[in-house]
Formats: structure tokens, sequence, C-alpha cells
């Protein structure tokens, strides 16, 4: 059984792996669910990964010391793809993460994977297993904290649920169509320009804020939770499999 963490700027992620397909997973604020994940499944880890946006916390050196494949993603990481970023040591590991997860779900084809969380991501994968780089905007919360932050009298605006006009009669309810409205036409906005070069491209949406937007876009899309977690599960079964043989 594998164990993949991944730990972003707000939350931390931890899933587990058997055969490919994830299992149980754990979503927290702070690593103790690592440590607790950890010492539920005792003897059954087989191999662990570790992708961090901070540098790895010595709360976690327990891990290193198991009989155990340990592995510390980065960008010299080996991966399923072919890593063409023209700075891979400024690319963070969970958009790459993201790519290696959209050509697991549609090998040999061409792919472009969409996170919405912290950020908003586009990551692109060709026919060929190459990864290309893409996109960063901000995410949505980002967008309404900004608003917040940078201004005198704008509220710090909640969503609460998909119900959002496109004419807004209150600050409120204008903030929420200007986020919202203006990230659903960003992202299909996006879309239709990597279909016009790629007809057949697979478009894959995920992240935290998935299920806000999925039912927006008016394109065709392929919502997969936990892209990263998928991502990053194959990096490790990849440097697995070369350290073994």
């Amino acid at each position: 059984m594998n164990l993949v963490i991944d730990i972003g700027n707000t939350l931390v992620k931890t899933a587990t792996f058997s055969n490919g397909k994830i299992g149980q997973q754990k979503t927290s604020a702070n690593l103790d669910v690592i440590e607790s994940m950890a010492r539920e499944l005792q003897d059954s880890l087989e191999a662990v990964i570790i992708s961090t946006v901070r540098d790895i916390p010595p709360e976690l050196d327990f891990l290193k010391s198991r009989d155990l494949f340990y592995l510390e993603a980065s960008p010299a990481t080996p991966t399923p793809v072919k890593n063409l970023y023209a700075s891979p040591e400024t690319l963070g590991m969970d958009r790459l993460a993201a790519g290696v997860g959209g050509q697991h779900f549609f090998p040999g084809k061409e792919v472009l994977v969409i996170s919405a969380g912290t950020c908003l991501t586009y990551d692109r994968v060709t026919a060929k297993g190459e990864y290309l780089g893409g996109a960063i905007s901000p995410g949505m919360q980002m967008r309404f904290n900004a608003l917040n932050t940078y201004t005198n009298r704008l509220p710090l605006v909640k969503t609460e649920s998909q119900d959002v006009p496109l004419v807004g009669e209150t600050t409120q309810k204008s903030i929420l169509s200007g986020v919202i409205n203006g990230m659903v036409a960003e992202i299909d906005g996006i879309i239709d320009q990597y279909q016009k070069q790629h007809k057949n491209i697979h478009i894959i949406f995920s992240g935290g804020d998935i299920f806000f937007f999925d039912k927006m876009l008016k394109n065709r899309i392929f919502a997969i939770e936990n892209i990263v977690l998928h991502g990053l599960n194959k990096i490790l079964e990849y440097n697995a499999q070369h350290h073994s043989n």
C-alpha cells in the first residue's frame, strides 16, 4: 500500500493507494492527519511520497526510519512524463503531478488539466507524454480576499450556493457576479483556445472548488477529484519500480 501526502498552501491532503486505486482519504489544516494515518496503517505501508510547497517539517522524519520506499518529490524527481518546462526548478510539484495524473487517465491523448484551488491552474500534457506548462491565475477565495484587502469599503464575500446573478443588485452580489462569472468566463475561454489548437483535447477539471464550477461551464469536461494525489501516486510507483530494477 502507498501513502501519498500533499502539503499545500492551506490544506494537507493524504490518501492511500493500492493497485493504483485510491482508498482512504483525509484532509486537514495541520499535520496531525499524516501521523494518525501512518500509525493506523502500521505495517501495511510499502511506499510513501511527500510533496510540499514548504520545507518538509521535522515531525514527518519518523517516516524515513520505517522499512519502506520513501520519496520526497522535487523538480529533480523522475516522472512518467517528459518535463519540457523552461524553468523546471520553479515548477510546483502539484502542477507537474496534475499533468502526470492527466496522462494516467488519458494515456496517449492530448490533455489539459484545470485545478481550481488556492490558485486556478492550467497544465498541458501532449499525446507524446510531454509536460509543457500552462497558466496560473488567482483562485476563487484569493479573488474575494483581494477585493476586500485592497479596497476600503468592499466586504469579504463568501460563496454559499451556485445561484450567482449576472447583474448584482447589491455590492455583495456584484462581487459574487464579478468573481464567479469572471472565473467561469475565464475557464471556458481558455478551454476554447486550447480546443481551437487541438480539436480532440481532453479537459480534466479538479481541485477543491471543482463542484462549484463544473456544472456552470459550457464546455464538456471530465471532473476528477484529487488529480494531484493520483499523479503523485504514479510518480511514486514510477520511482519505486526503477529503484527495484
